[in-house]
């Protein structure tokens, strides 16, 4: 590991905080690991949109972490493992990969696993992670002005997962996205619906899981189960979705 002089504010560190720490080097901001998402939300409209922010904004890579260490979507991580064991090999995507805290995760426990989001510091990041933990796989770019499956042309997956990622489209796109987008890259998808974020229209929008819920189960034909976790007494919780890809979508050919 590289001697710095920053190296101890973080002597008895999780693993995840010293690599962000190798990363960063000597622009490492040890008061960024302790952000609340309030103060994300803040540092956001300083941004001209949401793509730009989460392309640009270094904090969000403390974030990420942060929010990976706090292991809440273990519990969907065991789904995922439950749902395959048996299955053979498995290939995983992680659409909206962030810095990619769930596909390593996959990569650890010995899935074959690829990556997407839009270009930016997150994947550099992500790229970077790959390359210190000694992992070979893809990492594909989204166009964020074009999220047709055209400018995605990656091999069919066994599983699409999509994390964290459905708040951060405004609702129009939202139907789209859970029952045109993933579905063309992958036979299962796994996906959260959360509405503990309060709508800020710039990094959270809202998200209606009921009528959501309702249309995926619509567009699977009943081929659709889903969890819920963390319910809060507002009625506030996260909901994870896992349904079949139709036939309409099975039959698209996606090749690098």
């Amino acid at each position: 590991m590289p001697d710095r002089p920053e190296w101890g504010v973080l002597q008895s560190a999780h693993p995840h905080y010293m690599e962000l720490l190798a990363y960063a080097g000597g622009a490492f901001h040890p008061e960024w690991l302790t952000t609340q998402l309030s103060a994300l939300v803040e540092e956001g409209r300083k941004y001209e949109s949401a793509q730009t922010f989460y392309a640009q904004a270094q904090i969000v890579a403390y974030h990420l972490i942060g929010a990976a260490l706090e292991g809440w979507k273990r519990c969907l991580h065991a789904q995922l493992y439950m749902r395959t064991h048996g299955m053979g090999p498995v290939t995983i995507l992680d659409y909206g990969c962030g810095i990619g805290g769930d596909g390593l995760a996959f990569l650890d426990a010995g899935y074959r696993v690829s990556f997407a989001d839009i270009s930016g510091h997150l994947l550099d990041f992500l790229r970077w992670r790959l390359w210190w933990r000694r992992y070979t796989a893809p990492v594909y770019e989204i166009d964020p002005l074009r999220y047709d499956e055209k400018t995605l042309r990656c091999p069919r997956v066994t599983i699409v997962w999509c994390m964290d990622v459905l708040e951060h489209f405004v609702p129009e796109m939202q139907k789209w996205l859970l029952c045109e987008q993933l579905p063309r890259f992958g036979d299962i998808v796994f996906v959260n619906l959360l509405s503990t974020h309060t709508p800020d229209e710039l990094v959270h929008q809202a998200v209606d899981i009921e009528e959501l819920t309702a249309q995926v189960q619509a567009y699977a034909k009943g081929q659709c189960q889903y969890y819920d976790y963390n319910v809060l007494a507002t009625g506030e919780k996260t909901r994870l979705l896992i349904y079949q890809a139709m036939p309409a979508c099975k039959k698209e050919k996606h090749r690098p």
